[in-house]
């Protein structure tokens, strides 16, 4: 125990890597050059928006409204620090592992004593210092709206973290993005997407919770802690509290928890991509990602859960009806919470799929459906490995919702994870169809499944759009639209998730059937130039 801490506290202070490569960034006159226009665009947008107000408000305004236009303003200096964050940390890593690469010292790192974890976190720190020197020049701006009686100092501070902590997060995807990618300009282009689709999510859950709070006077108080996923709402969650088995815990610390946790799935994701099969890091993220999403899921549902426990106490039964009877509200909302999980998952089934050759990773194609490789990451465990996230998830959630006391889940949240599991398992044998050695290497094979997945998901609507224009009437679009196997995530339409399912099963097992066709068609390839390699071998 005494050793693992001595070795956790060099990774994480005194890094010799964060040290070089925050001397580096610093090198020369072009920081300065950079900190100094970060600081004039800054101070140049916060006297706009004081021109702004001041032209708003040139006539008389109560002492509550000019409140109400301060606040304005603050909120607005947190959204312009937050896009600033958005945009400058994710870029200081998504490059950080990619020029390593293309210098050729990646090898000479690993061949020494450095372990894999000490230079992937090396790297992120040293980013994290460079996002702390413009949260620190931003002060004298965030200074501005405590004078001016738009905000209050622990109001700065708790933004100031929430900020700090989302840059993590950020940086974190950045070096994801680079360990998988061998050039710099796919490193930024896929680090931007990540981003994206994380901002999204954020967006989304944000609204999810603030949903719980109809009738609410704003962010104040009591709020479910996913309002604060949203870079963007720093403003107006930072001062609100989650309420925990009787404890009111500030959901900034709900957001710390949630962010080292992420942070560290993504450092073990780009040390598992950068080792062997079956290493320490590959064990370690499977077996932490079961236990991440559970958490989340319960803590994503129970806020939520109890603060609907009333309005749903009241009703006996929810406005979905199907052939099993009319559905209670607890049972909707534990289908939804299903279907999130699903829907989530799908942004890890290329990277879990797909299998092909790149630079010396033997990806060997060991079967398609054995629950005994579930944490070593070959392919046959994806399967069962997306399979057991969608069971944690469902578990995470459940399990919050029956312990909030507003009800059980029951056969519609069971016709869902039908649903979920079958669009998962689809979108799984479409991964390893579009694999192997004809489709030019790993990240050919996964960018191939990425535009599949985007194919299936938009190419209905945008067809059934089509054909409704034609004929210009509003009732074949409705009609149309049951065709498409989103529909059971509309709520009139989720007891039928598990119809929906078969016609999903039916196609991956299409594809599974190209897949299968395709390895046997290629084994000979396989086995004339790479042998697969022993258990724990390092490749």
């Amino acid at each position: 125990m005494k050793a693992w801490m001595l070795d956790t506290a060099r990774v994480y202070f005194g890094n010799a890597q964060a040290v070089r490569d925050y001397r580096s960034q610093l090198r020369g006159n072009r920081p300065i050059f950079l900190w100094g226009t970060y600081l004039a665009v800054l101070i140049i947008l916060a006297i706009a928006f004081l021109s702004q107000l001041e032209q708003g408000g040139s006539g008389r305004m109560s002492v509550t409204q000019l409140q109400g236009q301060l606040a304005i303003f603050y909120g607005m200096v947190v959204g312009m620090l937050a896009g600033m964050i958005c945009l400058i940390a994710p870029a200081l890593t998504a490059s950080a592992i990619t020029v390593e690469r293309q210098r050729r010292s990646l090898d000479l790192l690993f061949s020494s004593p450095l372990s894999i974890r000490y230079l992937l976190v090396g790297k992120l720190v040293s980013s994290l210092r460079y996002v702390l020197m413009l949260l620190v020049l931003a002060l004298p701006i965030l200074a501005i709206c405590v004078v001016m009686g738009g905000a209050t100092a622990m109001d700065v501070l708790s933004v100031t973290l929430i900020l700090m902590i989302h840059a993590v997060t950020l940086s974190a995807i950045g070096l994801v993005m680079s360990a998988i990618h061998g050039t710099i300009a796919a490193s930024i282009i896929w680090t931007y997407l990540a981003v994206g689709a994380y901002l999204f999510m954020g967006a989304a859950t944000g609204v999810t919770g603030a949903g719980a709070m109809i009738g609410r006077s704003g962010f104040a108080g009591e709020a479910p802690w996913v309002v604060t996923l949203s870079p963007f709402s720093a403003a107006y969650s930072g001062a609100t509290y989650t309420t925990l088995w009787g404890v009111a815990v500030p959901n900034w610390i709900l957001l710390l928890v949630f962010s080292v946790a992420l942070t560290k799935l993504l450092i073990l994701g780009a040390g598992s991509y950068l080792s062997h099969y079956g290493s320490a890091e590959t064990k370690g993220l499977r077996i932490q990602s079961f236990l991440f999403v559970g958490t989340i899921f319960a803590l994503f549902t129970y806020p939520i859960a109890t603060m609907l426990r009333g309005p749903l106490s009241g009703s006996s039964a929810g406005p979905s009806t199907g052939p099993f009877g009319a559905t209670s509200p607890a049972d909707i909302f534990c289908a939804y919470i299903i279907a999130i999980a699903g829907l989530f998952l799908i942004f890890v089934v290329p990277a879990i799929s797909c299998y092909a050759y790149d630079e010396g990773r033997r990806y060997w194609p060991n079967g398609f459906f054995k629950f005994r490789h579930v944490l070593d990451g070959t392919p046959a465990g994806a399967a069962p490995f997306l399979l057991s996230m969608l069971a944690a998830s469902a578990i995470g959630g459940w399990g919050a919702v029956m312990f909030s006391g507003i009800g059980t889940p029951g056969l519609l949240s069971l016709s869902m994870a039908a649903w979920s599991a079958g669009l998962l398992m689809a979108l799984w044998a479409l991964g390893r169809a579009a694999s192997g050695p004809r489709m030019g290497g790993l990240r050919t094979a996964r960018s191939t499944a990425i535009g599949g997945i985007l194919l299936l998901f938009f190419a209905p609507y945008a067809v059934f759009a089509i054909i409704a224009g034609a004929a210009r009437d509003a009732q074949v679009m409705e009609i149309l639209m049951d065709f498409y196997y989103l529909r059971p995530l509309i709520w009139d339409r989720m007891w039928t998730g598990w119809l929906y399912a078969i016609p999903a099963v039916a196609l991956g097992l299409w594809f599974l059937s190209v897949s299968e066709r395709k390895i046997r068609n290629d084994r000979p390839r396989f086995e004339a130039y790479h042998q697969p390699p022993p258990p724990g071998d390092p490749v």
